[in-house]
């Protein structure tokens, strides 16, 4: 009879199965070590973090709102810092009211105005009258640079004194006016504001003494003492001023020049002026300041002041 039991399995066999397993499980370790390694050097980014280029372009155009800067050119990329901004995630509000405010950009106006105050350049007249206020003494005064009226004025001024607001007084400055453009403008105003109200000065009122008749040039007269001050237009006749309204054109190549006069009874003033004009070509309005070299213009009364008139010597003097 037959033995039926199956002999045992080779060692062989189980040996070579144990391995692979091994190996399989190594392999699976060394996979597994790799991912966690690659994942701990490149993390994955956040939804909410903006890409590093975006915040880059932002912080390379965001200065604070109070220091105006041009949109500088990134040589890199051919674009403007402002184009940068405005690609990137939104950047602060003060980028863009920085580069709004660097696009600004100023006019010449189209009309020149000069102001001469010097009446030894502007009046052709040696005997025009004038008269100056000032706070010191006969003593502090001195004697005027010459019998020449018109000296008087850069004398006056450095020694702190002030126009005169009388009638017998000459003008206080010249204004010129030409056209800076092609095209004819239009002047049709002049206003005045003032700086300064004060009483009238208490002092002296000095009077060089009026001469022969001269040229009447055309005449701008300001009366401070209303609020605000009234300004007459005053054209030459053959023998004397009648009031016009003040509106002229300036074409290219021509020159408007009129003599400025302040009068008051009442204050020691600090004054500008204003030039209103209209371009014809475009419609559009302007306006020029007109000041003393940058300074207001400074007019007293005479009222509260001892006058004196220059003959030779200085005279105690009446107006009446």
């Amino acid at each position: 009879m037959e033995d039926s039991t199956e002999p045992p399995q080779s060692d062989q066999g189980e040996t070579f199965s144990t391995k692979v397993k091994a190996i399989t499980g190594l392999i699976i370790a060394v996979g597994t070590v790799i991912t966690a390694a690659a994942l701990f050097y490149n993390p994955s980014p956040s939804p909410d973090t903006p890409p590093t280029t975006h915040i880059e372009a932002a912080a390379t155009t965001t200065v604070p709102s109070t220091t105006p800067t041009s949109a500088a050119t990134d040589t890199s990329s051919g674009m403007t810092q402002a184009t940068k901004v405005a690609t990137a995630t939104e950047p602060p509000s003060t980028t863009l009211t920085t580069v709004t405010s660097s696009t600004t950009t100023t006019t010449e106006p189209p009309l020149n105005v000069f102001v001469e105050a010097d009446p030894a350049i502007f009046i052709e007249n040696p005997m025009q009258g004038f008269s100056y206020v000032f706070t010191g003494t006969l003593g502090q005064v001195g004697a005027p640079p010459s019998d020449d009226c018109r000296t008087w004025h850069n004398w006056a001024m450095n020694i702190g004194g002030a126009d005169s607001g009388g009638s017998l007084t000459g003008p206080m400055f010249q204004l010129s006016m030409t056209t800076t453009t092609d095209h004819t403008i239009l002047i049709d105003g002049f206003t005045v504001e003032v700086t300064r109200r004060d009483p009238p000065v208490h002092g002296l009122a000095v009077f060089c003494p009026v001469g022969g008749a001269a040229l009447l040039p055309r005449l701008i007269q300001l009366d401070l003492d209303v609020d605000p001050p009234v300004v007459t237009y005053l054209a030459p006749t053959s023998d004397h001023y009648e009031a016009r309204d003040f509106s002229f054109s300036i074409a290219p190549g021509e020159i408007e020049i009129f003599e400025v006069s302040a009068v008051t009874t009442d204050c020691d003033c600090d004054w500008t002026g204003t030039v209103h004009y209209v371009d014809i070509a475009s419609g559009e309005r302007g306006t020029i300041e007109i000041t003393n070299d940058g300074e207001p213009f400074r007019t007293s009364a005479s009222r509260n002041a001892s006058s004196y008139l220059w003959t030779g010597d200085w005279t105690p003097w009446s107006q009446s």
